[in-house]
């Protein structure tokens, strides 16, 4: 195993991964306050441009990985979903809410370059330490100004967007709250899982309890569920009656501490999230996204070989649901080497659970990613998800000394 990197390896390091999360909106965050929301696009691809050359240094610097079984199964199904958009670009003729050059380039970028350099790197456990205080680092300062620049609105609306338009310093309730879910989620499962000195719990309950703000003002229904899931997965396959009896502990010490929460922040979160089937019955966008997913699959239904579309037909855009995106897109073609895919991640992730715990926080990210595009988000943006389960595949099988 490589000792120390160097500086320079650890300064990319610190800056990829920052960036990677949810400093990435901390950026857009300051741009949008400070200047204009029309300035964003100024500063989201040269973002992306850093992470990509980015992951790809640490692919050169640290040696390769063999490709394995999920590997392989991730570049068949990107294999279909690119002969989708070349098929558009030569036969297609239909439009399409964004242009095909941009779903190409989008998710070559964004996906799979991303996930193919992050999971053929040899991290070492240091490098896995420096990831996690970089990500947990970046959802503090998103908690830090979104208190700075919305904490006037905390306990008076149930979400931000309520208060906010696009057109004014904005940013969207979903990367609020994500990002905050992710801030909580994985500050818990290292305080779970890790024997660590009072000062490091103080500073990461600081950030789990700062991260309360934006995950109140984001109020996402699906941010809610990308926070319990993992700890149910960490209660099924973590070894020991001692762990199974601290994640009850600290699912009911979270339950306790959200609804002391509401007192000043709000109940938005939770109206929205219990008061779900009243929503629909209405015609929110929870009735919406429904009729969206019951068309889409209408949509598979005639084309069940390779998909037709690089969009809903019904929404004319892209359908909130990746499992329903791969299916209308690829067909069952792409929709068996990508369930594949995660079926492998998740066998690797029970195994991390079960014998190196510490590590948990890993399997946080990459589930949380993976709830959020069940709800929002499309294939050729999924960077959370593709970098998440990145880490997952390339994760070592360590000494017993970092187990």
């Amino acid at each position: 195993m490589k000792g120390n990197r160097s500086s320079f390896f650890d300064f990319n390091l610190y800056l990829a991964f920052f960036l990677a999360f949810s400093g990435y909106y901390v950026v857009l965050m300051l741009v949008s306050n400070y200047g204009s929301t029309s300035l964003s696009r100024y500063f989201t691809i040269p973002i992306r441009l850093i992470l990509l050359i980015s992951f790809f240094y640490f692919f050169k610097k640290t040696g390769k990985k063999q490709n394995n079984r999920a590997l392989r199964a991730f570049l068949v199904f990107s294999g279909f979903y690119l002969l989708r958009i070349f098929y558009e670009i030569i036969f297609g003729t239909s439009e399409f809410y964004m242009s095909k050059l941009e779903f190409l380039l989008y998710f070559v970028s964004f996906v799979l370059l991303p996930f193919y350099f992050i999971s053929k790197i040899k991290f070492n456990p240091a490098d896995y330490n420096k990831i996690f205080k970089t990500v947990i680092a970046s959802c503090f300062f998103l908690s830090l100004f979104t208190y700075l620049f919305y904490r006037d609105l905390l306990g008076s609306v149930s979400r931000i967007s309520m208060e906010i338009s696009k057109d004014e310093n904005y940013i969207s309730p979903l990367a609020l709250s994500y990002c905050a879910s992710l801030g909580i989620g994985i500050g818990v499962a290292y305080l779970l899982s890790n024997k660590t000195s009072s000062s490091i719990k103080m500073l990461i309950l600081l950030v789990i309890i700062s991260c309360m703000v934006p995950f109140f003002l984001g109020a996402s229904r699906g941010s809610l569920l990308a926070l319990a899931i993992p700890f149910l997965f960490y209660f099924l396959f973590s070894q020991g009656i001692k762990r199974k009896f601290q994640i009850i502990f600290s699912l009911l010490l979270g339950i306790v501490t959200m609804l002391y929460a509401t007192n000043f922040l709000g109940t938005g979160v939770f109206d929205r999230f219990f008061m779900i089937s009243e929503a629909i019955d209405q015609g929110s966008s929870s009735a919406i996204r429904l009729q969206i997913w019951k068309s889409d699959l209408n949509q598979f239904l005639n084309h069940p070989f390779f998909g037709n579309s690089l969009e809903s037909e019904f929404a004319l855009h892209y359908p909130h649901n990746i499992f329903i995106e791969i299916l209308i897109t690829t067909g069952v073609l792409g929709f068996i080497p990508f369930s594949l895919f995660l079926i492998l991640i998740l066998k690797k992730s029970v195994k991390i659970v079960k014998i190196y715990p510490r590590y948990f926080w890993l399997f946080v990210v990459f589930m949380q990613s993976f709830v959020q595009y069940l709800f929002s988000g499309a294939i050729w943006n999924a960077s959370w998800l593709a970098i998440g389960s990145a880490l997952i595949l390339g994760f070592d099988n360590f000494n017993k000394k970092d187990k």
